[in-house]
């Protein structure tokens, strides 16, 4: 089997699986903002704070369509503070990232 191959068998997924990211991954925090923006709008301020991924930029092979269903959340959230904004909402897009913290050597006198 040619390493073309084995890529295309691994990342064939039914599509309830793919609907099944976008439930989890989109419209979860579509439905979550939806309960929530009326009492934001009526008080003329709020601030919904989506929580996504690296991969709502980046996309990574084999996992495309995870990072295809971050987009789509991603999306979302930037239309939403375009549209809901004159209404005094702003909104955030978390996105949490591997990084390194290094600490300087300790030196004793």
């Amino acid at each position: 089997m040619t390493a073309r191959a084995d890529l295309a068998r691994r990342t064939r997924q039914r599509v309830s699986e793919v609907e099944a990211l976008f439930q989890l991954n989109a419209f979860g925090p579509l439905r979550v903002v939806q309960g929530v923006l009326p009492a934001m709008r009526e008080r003329g301020a709020g601030r919904p704070a989506f929580v996504s991924s690296v991969q709502g930029r980046l996309v990574v092979p084999i996992i495309g369509l995870y990072t295809a269903s971050r987009w789509a959340m991603e999306a979302f959230a930037e239309t939403l503070a375009v549209e809901a904004g004159h209404f005094g909402t702003e909104v955030s897009i978390l996105q949490p990232s591997v990084s390194l913290c290094f600490s300087p050597p300790v030196t004793k006198a």
